[in-house]
């Protein structure tokens, strides 16, 4: 084989096996695609609640029926003993971190809407910026989703009357 030949195949070969190298694995692709979902404490929160309602020592409320954490100390309690590797895949450093309960936009602490009761199959808004921004404010939904609503909206949101049942896409 001609020496040049040879030398440009060694090159091409050390170059695809540096650029390869340097590519994320399929799982650190997943972790940071998770963390950049749940960048919004307050969506951190929701999903949280979420997961407390459905937690097997959580107090069931009936065959679909659950109840969410009873207060904040309570929810603060559930973050606390979730396992690190998962609050690490939504952005959680530290479950003691009296930030994760304050808004980002407005930097007020969060109106939550606690002791929720009802099926695991319902979208429950239970987390809201206290101002918002511009009049708007955000609100958290237990499936992870966000609505911006009017200030005056919000009262409705946290008093369960947008609670929705989830239905699965047909296609």
């Amino acid at each position: 084989m001609d020496s040049r030949l040879k030398a440009s195949l060694t090159l091409a070969v050390l170059c695809l096996g540096l650029a390869g190298g340097c590519e994320q694995s399929p799982e650190s692709r997943m972790k940071d695609a998770m963390r950049k979902s749940f960048q919004l404490n307050g969506k951190r929160l929701a999903i949280m609640y979420g997961r407390s309602m459905a937690s097997p020592t959580g107090p069931v409320m009936g065959p679909n029926g659950f109840t969410g954490p009873a207060s904040e100390k309570v929810l603060q309690a559930f973050i606390r003993q979730t396992p690190a590797v998962a609050l690490e895949e939504m952005g959680i450093t530290d479950p003691n971190d009296a930030a994760l309960f304050q808004s980002e936009r407005d930097h007020k602490p969060f109106r939550i809407r606690y002791g929720v009761k009802g099926p695991l199959t319902t979208i429950y808004p239970v987390v809201c910026e206290s101002e918002g921004v511009s009049g708007r404010v955000q609100i958290f939904k237990t499936d992870g989703s966000v609505v911006e609503v009017p200030v005056t909206e919000a009262d409705a949101y946290l008093a369960g009357k947008h609670d929705q049942a989830f239905v699965p896409d047909r296609e």
